[in-house]
């Protein structure tokens, strides 16, 4: 067996690059910064080094800050990657925002290979780097990120970068309302989370209407009970039509997070005869009115997640929920609204599963339920041994609690 240093070029670098390649998957977004994990290989000796440099898949990433250092990273990375897809990252820039001029000289560098760039993360307000962007053709752009300087501008809306970005496919905007498409060329997105969306609804249904067969994962966050979603109104393309969001095809998962007594319509706003998994986060869900008695069953559902933190009640409006979502396979309510304790009293959550169906030998709803997930506070064995025997054969596990023995029938 050869000795690693004599292991030629192309095996080392092909080692380097699947080593890096590793690194990627382990992050949620290409643009993250994974390139500073690979220096404790690279710096083993000056052979390494120098194959390393000449592995343009170890070099894709432009991680922008505001060092004096910024412009010349720049310059390596564009003569290192070859003509390969390029990750740009200006997110440091939130350390210390009033230091731009760093970030300038490398954008230089940067905006002659705007066709190679894959994904961008920018913080929002540092107008001079918002307007160079603005400038540039994007047409390769697939991941696009966009994140508040500092946690009290989340509070605040802006009026967004403005993108030549025809092909953007993700875009993860903790800004509202975000980006504006040059031309109204808005893309077909495959994944949205918009945070903060109140007043932005205009902005969100024109990118619902423009990806309508292609959106396959959404998230939205509001802090704000008006949010809402379900309006009507037409926009108009780059070719002048008018477009209405009539459903969302593609549909998959759909996660819902925010405040108090969210509009019912936030879950449930146009058609979306794929979805599969619905998860829904909030302080505290408003009972089942009129809006909600009006909402379709989720008929192709087949994961309901809710979670709760605050001691407001939710039974009623989960109760309505589980009748509306018949297929459901995986079922998680997680209650962290309270300390944990072994207590002994009735939870809500079981009594929801059970006081409607204990007059019937078949469970009411959630008839195929084989996973079930009661994190936050401890359920009395006894109850939720009742519980599993009433579902039995389907349910296969609970995730969260161990029930122990069951009670002795005696």
């Amino acid at each position: 067996m050869a000795h690693v240093e004599e292991l030629p070029f192309e095996i080392l670098s092909t080692i380097f690059a699947l080593l890096y390649g590793l690194l990627k998957e382990q992050h949620k977004h290409p643009a993250d910064s994974y390139a500073f994990e690979l220096l404790q290989v690279l710096l083993v000796c000056s052979r390494w080094n120098s194959i390393a440099s000449q592995t343009p898949s170890l070099w894709t990433l432009a991680h922008v800050g505001t060092d004096q250092g910024s412009a010349e990273r720049a310059s390596r990375t564009i003569a290192r990657s070859g003509n390969l897809p390029l990750n740009i990252n200006f997110l440091s820039l939130r350390d210390n925002v009033s230091v731009v001029d760093s970030a300038v000289a490398a954008l230089k560098f940067l905006s002659p290979h705007a066709s190679r760039w894959r994904s961008l993360s920018i913080p929002c307000l540092v107008p001079t780097l918002v307007e160079l962007i603005s400038c540039l053709s994007l047409p390769n752009l697939v991941d696009l990120v966009l994140v508040p300087r500092t946690a009290r501008d989340a509070e605040y809306s802006y009026h967004g970068i403005c993108i030549r970005a025809p092909n953007l496919q993700t875009l993860l905007s903790q800004c509202s309302p975000g980006v504006l498409f040059i031309g109204n060329q808005r893309p077909r997105l495959k994944i949205l989370e918009a945070r903060e969306v109140w007043g932005s609804e205009y902005w969100l249904r024109v990118l619902f209407g423009a990806g309508q067969d292609t959106l396959q994962e959404l998230v939205i966050r509001t802090e704000d009970h008006r949010v809402c979603l379900a309006e009507q109104s037409p926009f108009v393309d780059h070719n002048g039509d008018r477009i209405f969001c009539e459903r969302l095809s593609a549909l998959i998962t759909l996660e819902v997070s925010g405040g108090y007594f969210l509009d019912w319509r936030c879950i449930w706003f146009t058609e979306m005869p794929c979805l599969k998994h619905l998860v829904i986060k909030v302080e505290a869900h408003p009972e089942p009115n009129a809006e909600a008695h009006s909402l379709p069953p989720f008929e192709t559902l087949e994961s309901l997640s809710i979670t709760k933190k605050t001691s407001f009640s939710m039974k009623a409006a989960v109760r309505f929920l589980l009748t509306r979502t018949p297929n459901i396979t995986k079922l998680s309510l997680k209650d962290y609204s309270h300390p944990v304790d072994d207590s002994g009293k009735p939870d809500w959550r079981v009594s929801v599963l059970l006081e409607e169906e204990l007059d019937s030998s078949t469970p009411l709803f959630c008839k195929r339920l084989e996973e079930l997930d009661l994190s936050g506070g401890v359920i009395p064995r006894s109850v939720l041994g009742e519980l599993m025997d009433f579902r039995e054969p389907v349910i296969k596990r609970v995730l969260g609690h161990n029930p122990g023995p069951k009670p002795s029938s005696s």
